[in-house]
Formats: structure tokens, C-alpha cells, sequence
């Protein structure tokens, strides 16, 4: 009988454990999974609450002028509504260029953490770490969210400039 022993491992069979690699594979996934409902809940959650405030407040002034139309002495500053009106829309869009933000950003994040599980496949099937390419999509997801939280901002300053606008054009 010949040589019975099992060949020796070469590079291209070696499996390195994942616990090696600094990754946790199933810690990774759990994390995809979550960062996906957390798109969908940012998302959801600015838009809901920056359309209600700057929609309530188009509202609100659309009630007041209609109000205000059957009063026989009343008097406003139509230019100062127009702006108000104007800073409101803006807020709206604003809000919708935030969660555009914020669902970009965690899809990259989400890309991000992929590229961790495939990696770890990756290095348990060649036993060689692959080159790590996470940093452009990290890159790109903090730069959706810096954009998201600062079109946030200037919605929240569009609302509040447009209530001062809006309560000077009454008074």
C-alpha cells in the first residue's frame, strides 16, 4: 500500500476560523438584519415627523388666511405670508432630502457589512484575508448621513424661520 497519510494542506485549502479574522460571521449578519430595519425606521421616522410639523404649519396658515378672509378689519402682510408659505415648502422638501440621506447611508452602511461577510467567506474558504475594500462604501454612508442630518437641520431652521415669518406677517 502506497502513502496513506492525507496530503498537506496548501494555501489555497487552508481554512482560517473566522474567530481569527476578527469577525464574528454571525454577529455580522445579526448586524445586516438590524441595520436594514434601521433604514427603514430613520427613514420613516423623519419623515413623519418633519412633514407633520411643516405640513401642519401650511395647513394652519391655509385656516388662518381662510379665517381671516371672512373678518371685515383684519389686516396682514400678504408678502410675509407668501415667505412663510415659501419656507414651509422648503421644510417639506428639506425632509424628503433627509430621509433620502438616511436611507442611503444605511444602504452603503448595509453594502458595508456585507462586504465583512463575504470577506470572512472568503478567508475560511482560501485561508488568505482578501483586500478590504470597506472603506469607500463607509466613506459614502457617513457622507448620506452628514448630508441627511444637515437637510434635517435646515428643515427644522425653514420651519422655524417660517413661524416667526408667518406669526410677524399676523401681528
Amino acid at each position: 500500500m502506497g502513502n496513506t497519510s492525507a496530503p498537506s494542506p496548501t494555501k489555497s485549502t487552508t481554512i482560517v476560523p473566522h474567530e481569527l479574522l476578527g469577525i464574528d460571521v454571525e454577529a455580522a449578519r445579526a448586524e445586516l438584519l438590524e441595520r436594514l430595519k434601521f433604514q427603514i425606521g430613520y427613514s420613516e421616522a423623519i419623515i413623519k415627523s418633519l412633514i407633520l410639523v411643516n405640513g401642519g404649519a401650511l395647513v394652519a396658515l391655509f385656516a388662518f388666511i381662510g379665517n381671516a378672509g371672512s373678518a371685515t378689519v383684519f389686516r396682514f402682510d400678504t408678502k410675509g405670508l407668501w415667505m412663510a408659505f415659501a419656507l414651509f415648502v422648503a421644510g417639506l422638501a428639506l425632509t424628503l432630502f433627509a430621509a433620502i440621506g438616511g436611507f442611503f447611508s444605511q444602504g452603503f452602511f448595509y453594502g458595508v457589512t456585507q462586504q465583512e461577510i463575504w470577506m470572512a467567506q472568503e478567508a475560511r474558504l482560501t485561508g488568505c484575508a482578501p483586500k478590504d475594500e470597506r472603506f469607500v462604501g463607509l466613506r459614502r454612508g457617513q457622507i448620506a448621513q452628514y448630508l441627511g442630518v444637515a437637510f434635517a437641520i435646515l428643515s427644522v431652521t425653514c420651519f422655524s424661520i417660517g413661524a416667526g415669518v408667518a406669526l410677524s406677517a399676523v401681528l
